[in-house]
This record gives C-alpha cells, structure tokens and sequence, in this order.
C-alpha cells in the first residue's frame, strides 16, 4: 500500500533526533534536530519567519541560540559523516569558540572573522587560517539552511581579508621523486607490509587512509582494477574524502606484488589493523610515515612526507610519462582538476626527459615484468 503525503507542517520522531517538516514557495522542506524542544522551536521560528516575509517584515532572529551551542549539535552530527571531524571539532575549540562562541549568528561580521585570521595567522601557517575559514563558512552554510543565520558573512570577505588566508607555500616546488629506479629502491629498502603499502600508494596513488581501509574484497586482480570505496581513520572506517567510489587501474608491476601478497596474507584487510605476530605490528599512518622516513635515511635520500613520495610522485610520473590530465583526476579521486594540476608538477630539469619511456620494476626477480606510467594507465580496465 503507497505511503500517504505528509500535508501540513509537523514534527516527528526520526533515528535518535526529531525531524520537521514545513511548505515553502510550493515546495516541501525538513531539518533534524537533536532534541523535541529545539525541533519544536526552530518551527514555530520558521513558520514566524515565513509569516513575516508574507507580510514584507525583516524577520526576527534575537533569541537565536549562541553560536557555542549551534557549533556542538553541528559537530556531533558532522562526526557521523566526516572523516576530518576531530580535526575540526579542534579547529573550533582552539581559534573559533573564544572569540566567537558567546555571539549569536548574525552578529558575525568581517571585521570579528579577520580578527580571527590574524589570531591563527601569528602563531601558524596560512593554511590553517585557510582552513579554519573554510570551516566557518561551511558551518554557517548549515546555519542559513537551517533558518538560524539570515547569511553567511564568509561569502561577502574583502579580497584583503582573503589575501591573508592564501597559502604561502608553492605547489610547484614540492618534492617528488623524478627517478622511478628511487621507487623501486625504496620498495626494496621498506618493511613488510609497509612496502605494500606504498607500492599501492606510489603506482595507484591512494590516499593513506584509503591503503588503510583496502579490502581484499574491493580488488579485482582478474580484471586489474581496484574499487576504492572507504578510508580507516583509527580503528573506524569511514566514507571517503570527496564522498563518491572511484576505479583506480592495476599496473602490472603493482599486480605482481598484490599476487604475491594475497597468499600471505588472505584475510579481509589487504593491510591487517591489528598486530599478526610479534615482529609484525598493525599498521596505522604514524607507521608508515616512521618507516617512510627510516628507509630514506638508510638510502640516503632526501626527507620526503608519505604524499610527496607516494600521490605526488604518481600523479608527476603519469604526466611525464603523457597521461591525460583528466584521466589522472578520476584516479586519484579530485573533485577539481585544478586539484589534480597542483599534484602533477613538473621541476624545471624534469622536462629534458619529456616523452620518454617511464618504467619501474617491483617483481621479486631481475626478469618480472616492468611499469609504464602514462598511457597505458588510460586503458579500459574491462577491456
């Protein structure tokens, strides 16, 4: 039997909060709310509100909660579908809740929001202003959908007030590795299964998180593809950076390794989280950073982050090796090629090599097959 309309502005119970319903210019709108007060409230606000409008009155807002309370539900909510949720939830504790946290949303103006980039602006780098704005706006965002901000100040920043939250740090000279026999080395010079771990990262370019939370069930070895569909953050898994499953191809090298792999370790995680033996810890991104930096000292290579020899060597190797840009963007999982563009820099020196043959080698012997970043990632992995 078909569910009968809904008609009518009501309130109901739904999951561990409650939800409203309201009719506005035609169309039918809801919001969740944590408690039945506050969902109770935030009605009899919107229906004022609606009523004001009709009668061509500024509606309202001067028993709007503090923004200190909106930010907690906001936050508990967010932990649920963020991956970076702690991350934020500390972002508002250290440079946002004391300066702003006792006012309510629309008394937010810019002159308060540069205070607040001028605040993190003198103790760290720009790009934790940058982020901590883009937090705001994103929580205000919120705010204006749910009736509790009439506007979201981030929008209406002076290019002065954006100026000071730019990231001073060039994208075209961060450090990749230009020599794919350096790969191999370090392939080599990696313990187990940490070396799995960056043969996925360095020739499939995931992201750390998402080599964490790689199932064997996700990997297609028959058809060379690997269907990236979660990340581990800790001991949860949660959904993914940019929210969408993408495909990410198998080169051969890397399918060499993962074969091999596979019958060593058959269980659900191609990374195990939790300790197998005694000489073979559990993985998190603390360890793979720690041994990272371990073999290249050993080797005698210059200090490199996880991403920088992993993501941004792939997506750097596959556009000398003449990779679409495109292309790369779908692999590496980018809402924005220009995203994609900042990871696939090129040093100056690296151009004398332009439209040479890129190939690596991580099978078990000297006579495995070799690697080629470039075109021939761009193959249909059905095909």
């Amino acid at each position: 039997m078909p569910r009968k309309k809904r008609h009518g502005d009501n309130i109901h119970r739904h999951g561990s909060g409650w939800r409203i319903r309201w009719t506005e210019r035609g169309r039918r709108r809801s919001a969740v709310f944590p408690t039945e007060d506050l969902a109770r409230r935030a009605l009899a606000r919107i229906k004022g509100e609606l009523a004001a409008r009709r009668a061509g009155v500024e509606p309202d807002r001067s028993d709007a909660p503090r923004l200190r309370d909106l930010a907690e539900e906001w936050l508990k909510r967010r932990a649920t579908t963020h991956a970076s949720a702690r991350s934020d939830r500390q972002r508002w504790r250290d440079h946002l809740d004391p300066v702003i946290g006792h006012l309510q949303p629309d008394d937010l103006d810019e002159a308060t929001i540069s205070r607040i980039v001028d605040k993190v602006r003198a103790g760290r780098k720009p790009a934790t202003a940058q982020r901590v704005v883009r937090l705001l706006s994103t929580f205000y965002t919120h705010l204006v959908e749910q009736r509790w901000a009439s506007r979201n100040p981030v929008r209406t920043l002076s290019k002065q007030t954006r100026a000071l939250i730019q990231p001073d740090h060039d994208p075209r000279t961060t450090p990749f590795l230009e020599s794919l026999s350096d790969v191999e080395r370090i392939f080599r010079a990696l313990p187990e299964p940490v070396n799995i771990a960056y043969a996925i990262g360095a020739l499939a370019g995931l992201r750390p998180g998402e080599l964490l939370g790689l199932r064997w069930a996700h990997i297609d070895l028959d058809r060379r593809r690997i269907h990236v569909r979660e990340q581990r953050k800790g001991a949860r898994f949660v959904p993914l950076k940019d929210k969408e499953s993408r495909i990410v191809p198998i080169l051969d090298s890397l399918a060499t390794v993962l074969r091999a792999w596979r019958l060593r370790c058959p269980g659900d995680l191609v990374l195990p989280a939790r300790r197998t033996r005694l000489d073979r810890p559990g993985l998190g991104q603390h360890a793979l950073n720690d041994a990272l930096h371990d073999a290249l000292e050993a080797l005698g290579m210059p200090a490199m982050t996880w991403y920088q020899a992993t993501k941004h060597t792939m997506a750097s190797q596959f556009t000398l090796g003449g990779g679409d840009i495109r292309t790369l963007q779908a692999i590496l999982g980018h809402s924005s090629v220009t995203t994609t563009e900042r990871y696939s820099h090129l040093h100056p020196d690296a151009f004398a090599g332009e439209g040479r043959r890129i190939v690596v080698n991580l099978s078990p012997s000297e006579a495995g097959k070799v690697l080629q970043i470039g075109p021939a990632v761009v193959q249909n992995p059905d095909s």
